[in-house]
């Protein structure tokens, strides 16, 4: 239910003079070449700018560099405005929302600076902000600017465009309705309802009719709900808008599936994914098999619920891709309009300065030439200081990094040193053992006892020295491993924890078993029962990966 009620209706921002003209391209480029002005090849370029944003997006990227450059050094606040305006739109479709909101902030300015600027253009700029906050998320920020460009239009000498208050009203309740100002909202869309039936805007009374519907819906009202979602959904068919007809036949689906009529919400689901799936609309999709599991779920084909969830989760998983991706492109491209905006005011600038002192002196000019040199050397020395220090702050750390490499491949070549003496120390204590064995069979009674406690001596004193030994190196390499196995594993004995730290070093059974004097079957039991200890089952968890993680 969320997912559907997401799926609000809401306008898009407008363009330049509202809905794009049918200009011919071909015609365009002629004129183009027949122009002098740059303000007339300007405006030529905003109209090949819209006639391209819905069908080639590279070429009007193109056309609105060119245009950006031809409106750099001209003083048509109108054009400037407009172009402005278009790029505002052209971002906004992309979903670049930031860039669009500086667009239109700064297509504002300029309307507000021509002093013969028509109200309406200034009410479609606050418009175009309104639903640009809206995308943001910013509903409370989005309000004001409804409110701005409706009172402008109203105020308009040349009469209210009645078209585009339907519109503004429309817009200002999805925003009142994003606060959570339900009742704020109903009164904006009822307005631009009224206005929409009077005067025939049957898509705009659609869209009004959908919202109001949407909005008794989460009142739990479904018999008003299920008036004004039919009516919207009876004017979408005539006008044959397909591409709205799912979010309105959703709705409807969920209403049905709240009084108990799974089959009519089945009906209703399944036009909507024929035409969603046909028109490639992602988000209803979407939509379409959350609201598709409570169905199956409520008729009791739990099998059916389930392959719609999956469906539900991969779709979902897509859209999220998507978004993440578009996000990082706008990132990109907000990142590489700041350093045009702020290569083009260093331009300006200088445009500036050259204009100013044009007419000064010679001494004056030499002057400026100087103090513009004398920054200039200052700039590139203080640069070239910067350049040395981050050369020496990197060849430090380069060093410290490599004086810390070779301290860690020393340590390792200690350990393993100190690890290969350990076992042929203990090959020499179990053969002097195994020769005392030999020499016991032949001894005395009294003799044997002294050769077996001789052996026992031997073995046990060397074990304690080798393991203390040994444990003085590892930690030296591996500090900290013995803190953090206690943190993960508390409840590990003695014995337990030095057989991880030769699981650490990779050691074998056989190896571990020429430190420790124990055969390696004993070795093989102790992994056992550390395996289980450990809560670690299955053969594919090898324990010395698993120990490889601690520390």
């Amino acid at each position: 239910m969320r997912l559907i009620l997401l799926l609000s209706c809401c306008l898009l921002p407008a363009a330049v003079f509202g809905a794009p003209k049918n200009l011919d391209v071909d015609s365009l480029q002629t004129q183009l070449e027949l122009v002098k002005t740059d303000s007339e090849k300007a405006a030529i370029y905003i109209d090949l700018i819209e006639q391209f944003r819905r069908t080639n997006i590279s070429r009007a990227n193109f056309f609105a560099g060119e245009a950006q450059q031809l409106t750099e050094h001209i003083d048509d606040l109108f054009v400037k405005a407009k172009l402005n305006l278009t790029l505002g739109t052209l971002q906004f479709h992309e979903g670049n929302y930031r860039l669009a909101a500086d667009y239109y902030l700064r297509s504002r300015n300029y309307f507000e600076l021509h002093a013969d600027t028509s109200t309406y253009f200034s009410s479609i700029v606050n418009n175009n902000l309104g639903l640009v906050y809206e995308r943001l998320g910013a509903s409370q920020k989005a309000e004001p600017f409804f409110h701005e460009a409706i009172q402008l239009l109203k105020s308009a000498e040349d009469g209210v465009n009645l078209e585009m208050l339907a519109k503004l009203y429309l817009n200002l309740g999805a925003s009142l309705r994003g606060q959570g100002k339900a009742e704020d909202a109903l009164a904006s869309y009822e307005k631009s309802a009224s206005i929409s039936r009077t005067n025939d805007f049957h898509l705009l009374l659609a869209n009004n009719l959908h919202n109001i519907g949407n909005h008794y819906v989460t009142l739990g009202d479904y018999d008003k709900a299920f008036e004004y979602l039919n009516d919207a959904l009876k004017i979408k068919r005539e006008q044959g808008q397909l591409f709205t007809l799912p979010t309105t036949l959703l709705i409807l689906g969920h209403c049905y599936l709240q009084r108990g009529e799974e089959s009519k919400a089945f009906e209703c689901l399944k036009e909507a994914q024929q035409i969603s799936e046909s028109l490639g609309m992602k988000y209803e999709m979407r939509a379409i098999y959350d609201e598709w599991v409570d169905i199956a779920a409520a008729q009791g084909n739990y099998e059916e619920a389930f392959h719609q969830l999956t469906r539900f989760n991969e779709l979902d998983a897509q859209i999220k891709g998507d978004e993440r991706s578009q996000k990082i492109n706008a990132l990109v491209q907000e990142y590489e309009f700041r350093q045009q905006q702020q290569a083009t005011a260093a331009a300006h600038q200088a445009y500036l300065y050259r204009l100013y002192f044009g007419g000064v002196i010679i001494v004056l000019v030499l002057a400026l030439m100087l103090v513009l040199y004398l920054y200039q050397r200052k700039k590139t020395k203080l640069a070239l200081l910067d350049k040395e220090h981050s050369d020496w702050l990197h060849q430090q750390a380069e060093e410290n990094n490599q004086k810390l490499l070779q301290d860690i491949e020393h340590k390792n070549k200690e350990l393993t040193t100190n690890v290969m003496n350990l076992l042929q120390k203990n090959e020499l204590i179990n053969k002097v053992s195994e020769d005392l064995l030999q020499l016991q069979r032949k001894a005395n009674k009294v003799e044997q006892k002294e050769i077996r406690n001789i052996i026992y001596q031997l073995q046990s004193s060397s074990s304690d020295d080798l393991w203390q030994s040994f444990e003085v190196h590892f930690q030296q390499v591996h500090v900290g491993f013995y803190e953090d196995l206690a943190r993960k594993y508390p409840d590990l004995s003695n014995n337990e924890r030095k057989l991880c730290a030769f699981l650490k070093l990779n050691m074998s059974s056989k190896d571990i078993s020429a430190i420790t004097h124990q055969s390696p079957k004993s070795i093989d039991m102790a992994r056992f029962r550390l395996r289980k200890k450990l809560g670690v089952s299955g053969a594919d968890v090898d324990l010395c990966q698993l120990m490889n993680e601690v520390g």
